[in-house]
């Protein structure tokens, strides 16, 4: 008879030097919401770097048998309005084949549990659309965990394609009729 083997995970914040395996990460996470631009990892790592030297920021990471499998990047800010103190979620990215279950969703209680030792009041996630188990999340976040839908962001490329004359709307500005 064969023993079941009790798989060891933890979850755990992220050392400095432990930065650089989270870009996998980032790639995957650009590519699988086709996020605008290019994910240069010397800037990523930078930005990250400055989050986690200047605020209160953490990237809560989850590992299975000493392999980083994903993490969730978080900082508490001020609100904009009245300066509450609020944990919002930058990231959360776990590797496809270790999403199906309540681990990769333990990410966020963590990061919970971290804002509020941070002194946040409020935790915020945001929430890029289009993934894949978008509607799953969606109930997630908003009946089981209680957030509320606040914001939804869009996105618009100030740098268009040019046009092909036949396909301009507008061939001149004389043409816009602006008030």
């Amino acid at each position: 008879m064969t023993m079941p083997t009790e798989t060891r995970t933890m979850i755990r914040p992220l050392h400095r030097d432990e930065l650089p395996l989270c870009v996998p990460f980032a790639q995957a996470f650009h590519r699988e919401f086709q996020i605008p631009g290019e994910l240069i990892p010397r800037v990523w790592l930078a930005n990250w770097g400055v989050f986690l030297n200047r605020y209160p920021a953490v990237i809560l990471s989850r590992w299975v048998e000493g392999v980083l499998v994903g993490g969730l990047g978080a900082m508490v800010i001020p609100d904009l309005c009245d300066g509450r103190l609020c944990g919002q979620e930058m990231f959360w990215f776990v590797h496809p084949e270790y999403r199906g279950g309540l681990e990769a969703l333990e990410l966020v209680k963590y990061f919970e549990a971290w804002a509020a030792t941070q002194g946040a009041v409020e935790a915020r996630l945001s929430h890029l659309h289009g993934g894949l188990h978008d509607d799953v999340l969606q109930r997630l976040y908003t009946k089981r965990w209680h957030y509320r839908k606040m914001e939804t962001s869009f996105v618009k490329s100030l740098v268009s394609p040019i046009e092909e004359p036949e396909e301009a709307l507008c061939q001149s500005s004389a043409e816009l009729s602006l008030p």
